[in-house]
């Protein structure tokens, strides 16, 4: 006879895809005819935009643009000058799993920029994006809950629980932000915009019902020419955005992390005859939802009655779990050819993370790029780059693999020094473990009813000493008992332990 399972589906999202690489990307720009030649460039910025994504039969792919501006002092002129450039990419990775309902969600991101002239009418931009790829393709976990009439067949029934965390559903969200921001008191009015960078965080997530709420903040920074003097200044803008996403279900049951990119950059003088810098941003907010779940599931049966055949499944998951973070510091001292006496402006940027064991201990290191102009003794700007190389570790859990991100902080410092500066930056590691789980559910059973086993030829009473290693399920499959019988012939807990020596009275169950 066959058993009647009633099993039980979990609907969920499993990766087709999960990976991350750097890619370089190369450019060159022309000085406009009627603009001087270049004497130095002092620095290089950039804010790197996604254009679009893809997923079809193998392959993600992603479109994006680096918009990228070139700022040098020209032969003959002390005010500050800047190229502007697009530098278009595409990116992507090869999966076999990805097909065209693939659920993606993609990052690029840039680690590095710098130029160099080629010469006195030409340089060359190189740029290094970090690009990372989760795909998500749709799957379906199947298992046995219960076994329908097992008490007619003398059933015995071991069941466990695991708790796993699946992804249940990806979305996304494009939307803008547009504002002016009145420039701080006492600085001059704003010529022309040398120069940006775009941060953007989320800093609180809410659900109500089938509602995502975020909240975050694009921080804006920027270096401008002064109106009348072309002096170089410096601004930080703070743009906060609250926005709502549809998702299915029940939003307040999941977790949620948003990665937001940007898709387009507008910046210029606002209305009030350069008081005011006017700001507009198009973003796209994707939202990956985890849920957590206790798996109910039936490992093991005998019967009393009859002698069983068993079918098994094993089931190998991957379980998202909370990420942590790590904090870390770059903290170096530099000399300069030239002393510094004041920083104009600065910026940092943050590369790949590699992870890696050792010990017993993850541990995780990545570049941090650090770019500043400043003031020299001489009374001329000049530029800073350095890399270093910052590090964090933190112990190793059972059956995980790790992935990291890395954030720099808002606190970053440049101290001038006498003989060069200090450089401090604070960092932030976010680790994501996912546990690799396995277990092994019944998926089949059946007996003959024709041929019941001989419980006659089986003693009534047995009387065991325990080697250590078994549970009462063991003792009770083994003796065709049941874990009742036992516990109540020996006055013990139902969770009790057999330890190496222990005596039990284990009864036949009848």
């Amino acid at each position: 006879m066959e058993a009647k399972l009633r099993t039980e589906a979990i609907e969920y999202l499993k990766h087709a895809c999960n990976t991350s690489f750097t890619q370089e990307e190369t450019a060159e720009t022309i000085v406009p005819d009627a603009y001087p030649d270049m004497q130095t460039i002092v620095d290089v910025e950039g804010n790197i935009t996604l254009r679009s994504k893809t997923a079809e039969a193998g392959r993600v792919s992603l479109n994006g643009a680096i918009a990228a501006s070139v700022v040098y002092l020209p032969e003959g002129e002390e005010r500050l000058r800047k190229l502007e450039l697009t530098i278009p990419f595409t990116a992507g990775c090869d999966a076999s799993d990805v097909t065209d309902d693939t659920k993606i969600c993609v990052m690029a991101t840039l680690i590095g920029i710098d130029a160099r002239m080629l010469n006195s009418r030409k340089a060359l931009v190189r740029a290094e994006i970090l690009v990372e790829i989760q795909g998500y393709g749709d799957s379906v976990l199947d298992y046995a809950a219960e076994i329908e009439d097992a008490a007619e067949a003398g059933l015995q029934i071991r069941r466990e629980e695991v708790e796993v965390s699946f992804v249940s559903q990806v979305r996304e969200k494009t939307f803008a932000i547009s504002d002016e921001f009145h420039l701080p008191a006492g600085l001059p009015p704003l010529g022309e915009i040398l120069k940006s960078q775009v941060r953007l965080s989320t800093d609180d997530v809410k659900n109500v019902g089938n509602k995502l709420i975020f909240k975050g903040t694009a921080a804006i920074h920027a270096m401008y020419a002064a109106q009348q003097t072309g002096e170089p200044h410096t601004v930080e803008f703070a743009a906060t955005f609250s926005q709502i996403m549809e998702m299915e279900g029940e939003a307040d049951e999941g977790a949620y992390e948003i990665a937001l990119m940007l898709t387009n950059v507008y910046l210029e003088s606002g209305t009030s005859e350069g008081g005011t810098m006017a700001v507009e941003l198009h973003l796209v907010a994707q939202a990956v939802e985890v849920r957590r779940h206790v798996l109910p599931y039936i490992s093991d049966a005998y019967s009393t009655r009859f002698s069983l055949e068993t079918g098994r499944m094993e089931h190998q998951l991957e379980s998202m779990e909370p990420p942590q973070e790590l904090g870390a510091e770059v903290r170096e001292s530099v000399e300069l050819p030239v002393g510094m006496v004041r920083v104009v402006d600065y910026s940092v940027r943050t590369g790949k993370v590699n992870v890696g064991q050792e010990g017993g201990r993850l541990q995780l290191k990545s570049a941090v790029n650090v770019s500043a102009i400043y003031l020299t003794e001489e009374g001329g700007l000049t530029a800073l780059n350095r890399r270093f190389e910052v590090a964090a570790e933190m112990d190793i859990m059972p059956h995980m693999a790790y992935t990291a991100t890395i954030r720099a902080g808002e606190s970053a410092q440049i101290i001038p020094g006498a003989d060069g500066a200090e450089i401090r930056v604070p960092v932030q590691f976010m680790v994501r473990p996912c546990r690799k789980m396995r277990f092994a559910a019944l998926n089949a059973l059946r007996w003959d009813e024709e041929h019941p086993r001989d419980l006659a030829s089986l003693p009534s009473v047995v009387v065991f000493s325990a080697e250590g290693g078994e549970s009462l399920w063991h003792l009770a499959k083994r003796y065709c008992s049941t874990e009742a019988l036992i516990v109540g012939a020996n006055g013990i807990g139902e969770d009790a332990v057999p330890y190496p020596g222990q005596m039990f009275i284990i009864p036949k169950a009848r």
